[in-house]
């Protein structure tokens, strides 16, 4: 009897660290016989499969130390998808999040509540658009807009951590605060968030890297002086930042990628801008980022071939300046101080012209 008991307990362990994976797709998203990848955090894939009629499959044990990493769901042809390794069956039907086990079913739940703050920000600006209300609106109000979406994605988040202190869902949380929440959110704000999470932010790297990102970003605000990274020109000749910057110029650094629609559509706007100023005062330099040299060489005849280039392959500019999202820009004065950062909106345009038009 005890040796069918001892039996019965190894098996019930074997169940309880079992994961299987069950996903769909469809052929908007990956070819029928690509490649998925299973990695965790930032690491080299762990295991593969085809997508065969739409659907893929993975399955695997796990230790309590795999379950506190970030899995990720990879696409041959492009895009991740984070996912909680827990027992049971987790069910991914791309472009929805997972669901199938708790912790995966209440991640996507807080994803989902962000959505849902990002949706009723971006249907106001649509409202505004439709009735041509934009510009009449004013960047002060437009700003407020802004400020209100970070407040309620800060709220909605800050809620759900204090509801998921111990496990991998309140980790992946507090990375997506971080993401969304820049302006709003400061270091010492997150500080009693982080001391509850310490023991998941110490075994997770993605988590682990976000804050650091975060931190960054919070040591480059106005007022700091810069801090310099290295790249290659397009002509694979080494260049850094410090080769532009604290010169005597006012220098704007544009962070771009050649798949960012937004990056692109911006750069009529800088041409503009670079000839309304004096080349004396004003330089833009561009940083080309999360993407690949191939794509830049078909893409750069389309790009303003004027301005310097730093190629960043490594995500060290992005780490170092905390950057998540693109476009973004970064306005140096002479000395090397930062004057503003963001978008290049109206009021940063307007700046660079009181400050170096012709």
């Amino acid at each position: 009897m005890a040796g069918v008991l001892c039996l019965l307990l190894i098996i019930s362990c074997r169940r309880q660290n079992t994961f299987k994976i069950f996903g769909e797709v469809s052929s908007l998203y990956a070819k029928e016989r690509s490649r998925v990848y299973l990695s965790f955090d930032n690491d080299a894939p762990i295991d593969s499969t085809t997508i065969q009629r739409g659907h893929f499959f993975f399955q695997g044990k796990y230790k309590d130390s795999l379950s506190l990493r970030t899995a990720y769901i990879d696409f041959e042809a492009g895009g991740s998808e984070p996912i909680i390794i827990e027992a049971g069956d987790i069910t991914l039907r791309v472009p929805k999040y997972t669901s199938g086990t708790p912790l995966n079913r209440a991640f996507t739940a807080f994803r989902e509540s962000i959505d849902s703050v990002r949706g009723a920000h971006h249907g106001r600006l649509y409202a505004l658009r439709k009735k041509n209300a934009i510009r009449a609106s004013g960047e002060k109000f437009l700003d407020s807009l802004y400020t209100e979406m970070q407040q309620e994605i800060a709220k909605v988040g800050l809620e759900f951590i204090a509801q998921h202190p111990e496990d991998l869902a309140g980790g992946l949380a507090l990375a997506e605060l971080l993401r969304n929440t820049a302006g709003t959110l400061s270091v010492k704000d997150i500080e009693p968030i982080v001391l509850k999470l310490e023991p998941i932010i110490e075994r997770n790297e993605v988590i682990r890297t976000q804050l650091e990102r975060f931190k960054n970003r919070s040591k480059t605000g106005h007022g700091s002086r810069f801090i310099d990274f290295e790249g290659v020109n397009l002509y694979n000749q080494r260049t850094s930042l410090s080769d532009y910057t604290g010169k005597g110029k006012y220098i704007l650094l544009d962070f771009w990628a050649s798949w960012c629609v937004p990056c692109r559509k911006v750069f009529p706007e800088l041409l503009e801008l670079e000839a309304a100023c004096n080349p004396n005062k004003f330089q833009i330099v561009g940083v080309f980022v999360w993407d690949s040299r191939e794509h830049l060489k078909e893409e750069y005849n389309t790009s303003p071939e004027a301005f310097p280039l730093i190629i960043d392959e490594n995500d060290i500019s992005t780490f170092t300046y905390g950057i998540d999202y693109l476009p973004e820009f970064i306005l140096f004065d002479p000395e090397g101080y930062i004057i503003r950062r963001g978008l290049l909106d109206e009021k940063m345009k307007q700046l660079i012209l009181e400050l170096a038009s012709k």
